[in-house]
């Protein structure tokens, strides 16, 4: 009869819970402060984008709609982080992250196109006016909420990484570079006239929101195939298998995602009854070890 061995967990414990608590707080306020900047702005765009005609501002309104969905997504996660895995959820709650960026893409992918073929329509009619008194002051507006969003989420101790509140700071910064090209596009037509400046940047916009959506929907979909992640090396896996447990030993050995960047495996292994205890807890804790380098932290063992 096949024995299975649950993966061991250890504990590590250390003087600066309050540090990191502390750090972690800091991090919530910063993630929320940029969600209601975001939230408020996107409420404006939309308005002004409605107002004005201009389809560059909608395009815009729309990225800021997913970041709304991005940032909300989370401060969910940053509840949700710390808890560890339950009967319920035996794997953590790490894929929390790729559903939330499942849905956020889906939502990009959405507008991101309806806003192309809007942007289609109005190039080959051209006969819409730009209201450039509202364009204008409205990209001002965006570059200084994108700016204090920024500032929110980057700025911090540097002890603390804060990798999510900076992954969402780059989407600020990205939404700089594009109100910057708004405002330059919009001065363009105050002075020349030439609206179709506007729908060229709605265009241009879009494109940039649908391959960055496509790209970040590629990458999550295979966490919930189980997929072996395409870090990983399966044939030095099977090497380190091989070289601590021998090779007819092997039986079959299966490595999958948890969540895009944190691997399980479970080593399907025929051993003679005869090893002794304390030597193949040495080699399941050797193999733990050898197999951490890809960052296959969860290892089951399956003895047949």
């Amino acid at each position: 009869m096949a024995q299975h061995s649950h993966p061991d967990t250890h504990t590590c414990t250390h003087d600066h819970g309050h540090d990191h608590g502390h750090a972690h707080g800091k991090t919530t306020r910063a993630i929320v402060w940029a969600l209601v900047l975001n939230a408020v702005f996107t409420v404006i765009e939309f308005t002004a984008g409605s107002l004005s005609h201009s389809a560059a501002v909608l395009s815009d309104a729309v990225h800021d709609l997913g970041d709304c969905f991005t940032i909300g997504f989370a401060l969910v996660l940053q509840r949700y982080a710390g808890r560890k895995a339950d009967r319920r959820f035996p794997f953590g709650y790490g894929r929390l992250s790729a559903a939330s960026a499942f849905v956020t893409s889906v939502i990009l992918i959405t507008g991101s196109v309806f806003m192309l073929v809007e942007s289609a329509q109005r190039i080959l009619e051209d006969d819409h006016q730009i209201r450039t008194t509202i364009v204008i002051p409205v990209a001002f507006a965006g570059l200084l909420f994108n700016g204090l969003a920024a500032r929110f989420l980057f700025h911090g101790h540097t002890h603390d990484p804060g990798h999510a509140r900076k992954a969402i700071a780059l989407h600020f910064i990205e939404d700089i570079l594009g109100w910057a090209a708004v405002l330059a596009g919009s001065i363009i037509i105050h002075f020349t006239g030439y609206t179709a400046i506007d729908s060229i940047l709605s265009a241009g916009i879009s494109l940039f929101i649908l391959y960055q959506a496509l790209r970040n929907l590629l990458r999550v979909v295979p966490v919930f195939f189980d997929t072996l992640p395409a870090s990983v090396n399966a044939a030095a896996a099977e090497l380190a298998v091989v070289s601590i447990f021998g090779e007819e030993a092997l039986h079959k050995l299966r490595i999958w995602t948890i969540d895009g960047s944190s691997h399980a495996a479970i080593v399907s292994l025929k051993l003679p009854a005869t090893v002794p205890a304390e030597e193949l807890s040495a080699q399941k804790e050797a193999l733990r070890k050898a197999l951490s380098t890809q960052q296959i932290h969860t290892v089951y063992f399956d003895l047949v």
